[in-house]
């Protein structure tokens, strides 16, 4: 199992390579925002993949092309089921607690106080 899982990362690498001119025009149609958010994901190989999977969340890669709205009505994956719930607060709301979120957030991330693991 271990060499065909690596005889199959082999293959994406390689399909990566050989399409990085693909991989960079996809991400040069991208408004500057999203490219530099999405500047080291590999979107052309991930649209690939599905495709070549049978998937049926065909629309992936154009959905996070567009991003996904944080309120409001969910993309139609074809996978998951949709189930309407509705929203406990305002898009106002949301927007003027979103700080204090982010800042808490960012106060429970810390050094593990080794620089090897913390890059990971």
């Amino acid at each position: 199992m271990a060499i065909e899982r690596t005889e199959e990362i082999k293959r994406w690498v390689t399909l990566a390579t050989e399409n990085s001119a693909k991989e960079t025009d996809l991400k040069a149609a991208l408004s500057p925002r999203i490219a530099e958010i999405l500047k080291g994901k590999k979107l052309w190989l991930l649209e690939s993949l599905i495709r070549d999977s049978g998937h049926e969340d065909t629309s992936l890669v154009e959905d996070i092309q567009r991003g996904f709205d944080l309120t409001g009505s969910l993309p139609k994956s074809g996978v998951f089921s949709q189930k309407f719930r509705p929203a406990s607060m305002t898009c106002e709301d949301l927007r003027q607690v979103s700080d204090v979120g982010r800042e808490a957030l960012l106060g429970t991330v810390q050094s593990s106080g080794e620089l090897e693991t913390d890059t990971i």
